[in-house]
């Protein structure tokens, strides 16, 4: 492959300006790392002159191959004539082709953008009869979107309308909110981008055209981390410019400059954002966003500042912070009706004459116009910090009377400073609520429960009135909802569930990408939907979902968020949700899928267990039936067939018995030692239990060759009768007892078991002592976990699931009791102690603070 490879400037962000010194020192380390091609990020705001700029490449042989930031028109304009270079896009309707003047369109399916499939990309090829419209595959992106890059490539290629294939890995640890997403782009090698398969396709078609690593962010010097990528694709076949060198070693040349810093005046007003910045950390998102406005009023002197959240799930526009405060302000509007679109456009700052009677008419206020009079509207886009083609807010200047003109350079000197300060304040939020949903995780047994406390935590960290989480079943075809604050269905008991496409929760599902509905789109599409929340308002129906990925990335689950409410101040209370909430329920649920896979996975466990037993125990009763009636005919019978008879009767009798104790075991599977329900009775520990488990493996003994005379029970004089569940206990020695004969493999003669007791302290002892196959020592607490298995197990292929010691330590924890290995080897024992206080009565939960395990 002969690829041409080129740098995507993104990587530097606000360190390449409109002075051409900031360039001369990246373009020269660019050149010098292996490129031939640069594709321009900043937009033309941000940019030098064409001809300044076009001159240094040129000394540095590196070609401009396409303009990505800003407006179409701006580009155009600033590019002069320099048609060579496409013009990246991620929009497209008849403006976007009518700016672009015959030039090449460049179209990149782009999360959260208007252009996000690859089937919308070749309806607009398809229709382009003049060969000017070409795609840009981006590999993380595609990922993201779950689109295929070879395929894409293999299509754009057949068409001849490819205009460079942008790679680009991307790690899951962010999520995927529009906030946060970017920040997962790292060096190419490090995620889960299946690049390799990409390269083999590149590999195969011998692709010659240009190759641009682009990464939006790093934590590496900008070099480092593009030649990181480059020696990748180098390991792998990539041909390298060969005077490419390790980062290291590029030097930084004579041309760079100390650029001027600013001016006193505004190094003052940076120092009043900073100071939010470093405090933002300590207070919630809403409170920064009002310390942030509350400053930048006052260092611009403006008669009002307000704040705009752009939410890109919905494109509404969600006055988030004013100052001063005034009341009966518009608190949402669509984002592409707003005058203040033009500034998410072209990213940049944008003034308007408001006493210009158009521009008045456009203003999405009129009251607003009538209790100020401003004369003029000053827009100032604020970018995401790790993701600068989204614009996160919009920070209006309304200026009255003799209010002064904001210097531009000054605003985005504090556009960066607001930038990192609002994400300071988000990210502290998300690891928070993260945090917590761990601690839910840490200490909840069930999935059930796990999801309840989940949404709950959502609710409180969205602010909204209900909050549902459906997941999905054990077969990956209904969503169910095991975790919400209050859910009313509208159908069947047998019809509430969600299957892909269903509503918009089944389209969430489905399509893998979240959404928000803003008033009369309701919550499934119409204003009542298959179910709802259970909310104290229904005035507006304003809904989150949020899909939510397994370890695999597949798509699990939706969380759907009902009525966003506000924090206390009136214009905030039927606020829209933002990309904010969509951050914080990510990070809440991503923080719990390794702990809900576990939980899902024993929940699906269970089910199906319960659903087995259930279809057991039916002809289970009907072979007792059948064994009473043989035992009957028996005695009808006289001779060498009676005793047959009979004897099969207690034979099949015997081992109905077993099999019902099995079944019995399973049912156990579904409890933690907290919900296992108890049905306390005075009992003798060895006539009451141990005698009936031991008739219970008897025909297991046999089976086996062993004598029954050799399981040894002492006389338990020294345990009185102590209030248990009788049935639960015997469960606990059958499967001590069946481990003491599945486990044994020595001589048949040799066999034999111990089971004595002793009052010690304040503890009833029980011991079971065998020489079997033993335990490792590494093993002995790990063998009463849930489906632990010995090594010792499945070195001598002894049949099991790992279930009978974890339902062991359940029943006697729930008895207040504690069990262990207290010998290995040969022989090992088991050591069974409950409280002496059961000889009193069932213990209570006061009862049970009294005994110590370290007694």
């Amino acid at each position: 492959m002969t690829a041409r490879l080129a740098a995507q400037t993104i990587i530097w962000g606000t360190r390449l300006g409109g002075d051409i010194n900031s360039w001369r020192a990246p373009m020269a380390r660019t050149a010098a790392a292996g490129f031939s091609g640069i594709e321009i990020a900043q937009p033309p705001s941000r940019l030098p002159p064409i001809t300044e700029l076009l001159e240094l490449l040129a000394e540095h042989e590196l070609e401009l191959i396409g303009l990505a930031g800003g407006s179409i028109a701006q580009r155009v304009a600033y590019s002069q004539g320099h048609s060579a270079c496409y013009l990246y896009s991620d929009t497209f309707d008849d403006a976007v082709m009518a700016a672009c003047k015959g030039r090449m369109l460049a179209l990149h399916p782009h999360v959260g953008k208007p252009v996000r499939t690859l089937s919308q990309v070749w309806e607009i090829i398809d229709d382009d009869t003049e060969d000017t419209v070409l795609l840009i595959p981006d590999t993380g992106h595609l990922h993201l979107l779950d689109e295929d890059s070879t395929e894409a490539i293999r299509d754009g290629l057949g068409r001849k309308r490819i205009a460079s294939i942008h790679l680009k890995d991307w790690a899951p640890e962010y999520g995927r909110s529009i906030h946060r997403y970017a920040r997962g782009f790292v060096e190419l090698g490090r995620g889960t981008v299946h690049l390799e398969a990409v390269l083999d396709c590149l590999h195969e078609v011998r692709f010659d055209g240009w190759l641009v690593i682009e990464q939006d962010n790093t934590h590496l010097d900008p070099i480092r981390s593009l030649t990181e990528s480059l020696s990748w694709l180098a390991d792998r076949g990539v041909q390298v410019n060969a005077g490419a060198v390790a980062a290291g070693e590029v030097s930084a040349g004579s041309d760079e400059r100390a650029q001027p810093g600013p001016e006193p005046e505004l190094r003052a007003s940076l120092h009043r954002i900073i100071d939010v910045m470093m405090r933002s950390s300590l207070v919630n998102v809403a409170q920064c966003h009002a310390e942030l406005v509350e400053c930048l009023r006052d260092l611009t002197a403006c008669t009002l500042v307000t704040m705009w959240a752009h939410s890109s799930i919905s494109e509404v526009l969600t006055l988030v912070a004013l100052s001063p405060a005034m009341d009966g302000l518009m608190q949402s509007l669509p984002a592409g009706e707003a005058l203040t679109a033009r500034a998410i456009a072209t990213q940049s700052v944008q003034t308007y004459d408001l006493r210009d009677a158009a521009t008045r008419v456009a203003f999405h206020d009129r009251s607003l116009l009538s209790r100020l009079d401003p004369h003029t509207l000053v827009s100032l886009p604020v970018r995401n910090l790790w993701n600068p083609h989204h614009t996160q807010y919009i920070v209006n200047f309304l200026l009255c009377n003799d209010d002064p003109q904001p210097d531009r350079s000054a605003l985005y000197a504090l556009a960066e400073h607001v930038s990192f300060a609002a994400d300071v304040s988000i990210e502290d939020a998300c690891s928070e609520h993260g945090s917590r949903a761990n601690l839910i995780a840490r200490d909840t047994g069930t999935l059930s429960s796990l999801l309840k406390g989940v949404a709950s935590l959502v609710q409180e960290g969205v602010q909204c009135q209900g909050v549902t989480v459906f997941m999905e079943d054990a077969y990956g075809e209904r969503l169910l909802a095991p975790g919400t604050t209050g859910l009313t269905w509208h159908c069947a008991p047998d019809e509430q569930f969600y299957r892909k496409g269903d509503g918009l929760v089944g389209s969430v599902w489905e399509d893998r990408k979240a959404r928000a509905t803003v008033g009369g789109a309701g919550l499934d599409g119409d204003r009542r939907g298959r179910s709802e929340e259970e909310v104290p308002s229904t005035a507006t129906d304003n809904c989150l979902f949020v899909p939510f990925f397994g370890s695999d990335d597949h798509c699990i689950g939706v969380v759907r968020c009902r009525n966003k409410v506000g924090a206390g101040t009136a214009f905030q209370d039927s606020a829209a949700f933002s990309d904010t909430d969509l951050a914080i329920v990510e990070a809440v649920m991503q923080s719990i899928v390794p702990r809900m896979e576990i939980l899902a996975d024993q929940h699906h466990r269970t089910e199906a267990l319960a659903r087995l037993t259930h279809e057991l125990r039916e002809p289970l009763v009907a072979i007792r039936g059948t064994a009473q009636l043989m035992e009957a005919a028996a005695e009808t019978l006289c001779g060498a067939d009676a005793n047959v008879v009979a004897a099969n009767a207690r034979r099949i009798m015997s081992w109905s018995h077993l099999m019902r104790r099995l079944l019995n075991t399973v049912d156990l599977y579904q409890y933690t030692p907290e919900r296992l329900e108890l049905i306390y009775r005075p009992t003798l520990i060895r006539a009451d239990v141990i005698m009936p488990a031991i008739a219970q493996v008897q025909t297991y003994v046999v089976d086996r060759g062993f004598s029954p005379h050799n399981i040894r029970v002492g006389s338990f004089d020294d345990i009185p009768r102590i209030h248990i569940d009788r049935d639960r206990f015997e469960q606990v020695m059958f499967n001590l007892l069946s481990n003491t004969i599945k486990y044994y493999s020595g001589d048949r003669r040799s066999f034999r078991v111990n089971i004595g007791s002793a009052r010690v302290g304040r503890w009833f002892q029980i011991t079971v002592t065998d020489w079997g196959i033993g335990i490792d020592e590494d093993m002995r607490d790990a063998v009463f976990g849930d489906r632990v298995r010995g090594r010792q197990a499945v070195h001598h292929h002894v049949s099991g699931q790992g279930l009978g010691l974890w339902i062991v330590r359940l029943i006697v924890e729930a008895h207040g009791g504690q069990v262990w290995v207290s010998k290995v080897g040969q022989p090992t024992q088991f050591t069974i102690q409950l409280p002496v206080g059961l000889a009193d009565g069932p213990l209570t939960d006061d009862d049970g603070d009294q005994y110590d395990i370290a007694d």
